[in-house]
């Protein structure tokens, strides 16, 4: 099969099953959801769970490979899922704000720019500038407690600037005197098992048959999207309230 093949064949053995477990209400009134009269709370957990699973999925694969366009459409979405769990989302905010920048407010140069200046390359993968940051503060503090009482303005600015020639200074000396490393990882895998009676458990549970009226003691009312709850009128008139702010932002 040719890769055009292959993929027309994912897409139609797949989006059946998708569109199945993360089917939502179509019941619009007023651009607000309608809920069931009698609704299956483990059912709905279920699909948010997925839904919300997936959306952390496509975020750490564009984190391993930038794309500007699929940042953008992720962003879109999880924007409406901050906003719908909470109104007044400082995270739903800073969303809109960078997508207004996307669209309107920065050149083309400047808003690829402004994207993948998010991502650095750190010659073995791809990890996000801020976790980056708080790797370099780690090294940082580890220095300055190596130097004791001798830490001053002038030292710490010719130790940090060193720390690139240090750390492959000390990986060489490690590799010629065979210093052991303790692993990082198992190395044999040992969660099989356990997954495997998770996945029993769920195959008992049905997770996926709507059950009208189905309760547990923890889940009184579950919405059956994420987005359920976000009033699309709302919505529109804050996104209105902050196109002028941030305009004059810049």
């Amino acid at each position: 099969m040719q890769d055009d093949e292959k993929k027309e064949w994912m897409i139609s053995f797949i989006t059946p099953i998708v569109n199945e477990i993360m089917s939502v209400s179509k019941k619009v009134v007023n651009g607000t959801f309608v809920e069931e009269a009698n609704p299956d709370m483990v059912n709905n957990y279920s699909k948010v769970l997925v839904e919300l699973g997936l959306v952390f999925l496509e975020l750490c694969d564009i984190v391993k490979s930038p794309n500007r366009d699929r940042l953008i459409t992720c962003l879109k979405y999880l924007m409406l899922i901050l906003k719908g769990h909470n109104s007044k989302s400082k995270y739903a905010l800073e969303i809109l704000r960078f997508l207004c920048q996307q669209y309107a407010l920065l050149s083309k140069k400047q808003s690829h720019a402004a994207v993948y200046v998010l991502f650095v390359n750190t010659g073995k993968t791809i990890i996000p500038a801020d976790l980056q940051m708080e790797h370099l503060v780690r090294i940082t503090k580890t220095h300055i407690r190596a130097m004791c009482s001798n830490v001053t303005d002038q030292s710490l600015i010719k130790r940090s600037s060193a720390f690139f020639g240090i750390n492959e200074i000390s990986e060489a000396f490690e590799k010629e005197s065979s210093v052991i490393k303790r692993a990082q990882k198992h190395k044999r895998i040992s969660s099989v098992e356990d997954e495997n009676k998770i996945i029993s458990d769920l195959k008992n549970v049905k997770l996926f048959t709507n059950f009208p009226g189905r309760l547990t003691e923890s889940l009184n009312k579950q919405t059956k999207n994420p987005i359920s709850k976000l009033s699309m009128v709302d919505l529109h008139k804050w996104i209105q309230k902050y196109l002028t702010k941030f305009f004059f932002e810049v």
